[in-house]
């Protein structure tokens, strides 16, 4: 309900002697027009009303000036002021604990104000900073894409680019010389086979020579491997024509 629709009114005003007073000279109708004046005042800030606008208010009651003047000057329902107006003392007082109550609303409201006025500032002050931080990240991009930072970075893409070619080429190179080795290696081993294989034939064969066992194995005469026997005496591998009885 909004402040200028609210008014108490106690239930048993009507007792009250200077009203009985009032309705006694004047009836319903005088305790009517004072209800009215009381909205009027009501209505009002201070709860005051100019003396001057009482020819208004009587043309609204409907009555002469000089009766709406009685009914305020005369029975003590209201009071008049140094400044010319009037107001109604029962009035100031059964709207006291309606204004402590708007007081109290009105200073929470400004603590809620001024707390929405401090948070605001602090989050004005850290969009402020963000945005001064994203300034800053946003020109060190600027300076990144400047030209001679693109040339920069050519440069170091370049040097990474050649570090890695000699680094291919060392390992193309250990393993050139890993699979030499291991050739080596191989032909090393092969021919100590070969020269072990040489001595164990000729342990096995003893006394006779490659020649002299072809010449048998071959089917020829015993003639031609006694032949070859002198030969092999004589510390000769190939047979002259004398040991054939030639010459």
């Amino acid at each position: 309900m909004k402040n200028s629709q609210y008014l108490l009114h106690d239930c048993c005003a009507r007792n009250n002697a200077k009203m009985l007073s009032l309705t006694a000279d004047k009836g319903l109708e005088g305790y009517g027009a004072y209800w009215v004046l009381l909205e009027y005042l009501r209505e009002q800030s201070d709860y005051c009303m100019p003396l001057s606008l009482l020819p208004s208010l009587a043309k609204q009651l409907g009555k002469f000036t000089q009766w709406v003047e009685e009914l305020v000057c005369n029975y003590g329902l209201f009071v008049l002021t140094d400044d010319g107006r009037f107001t109604s003392q029962g009035l100031q007082q059964r709207m006291k604990p309606l204004e402590n109550k708007r007081k109290a609303r009105d200073a929470k409201a400004e603590k809620a104000a001024r707390k929405k006025a401090q948070n605001s500032n602090t989050n004005s002050s850290f969009s402020a900073a963000q945005k001064t931080e994203t300034n800053k990240k946003n020109s060190a991009k600027k300076v990144e894409n400047t030209p001679l930072q693109l040339v920069d970075n050519e440069r170091v893409a370049k040097a990474s680019l050649e570090e890695k070619r000699i680094e291919e080429k060392r390992i193309e190179e250990i393993k050139r010389k890993e699979k030499e080795a291991t050739a080596s290696e191989k032909e090393s081993s092969s021919g100590s086979k070969s020269s072990s294989w040489e001595g164990w034939l000729n342990e096995a064969l003893g006394e006779r020579s490659w020649l002299e066992l072809q010449a048998i194995h071959s089917g020829e005469s015993r003639r031609t491997a006694n032949v070859l026997r002198i030969a092999h005496s004589r510390g000769s591998t190939t047979p002259s024509g004398r040991d054939f009885g030639v010459g």
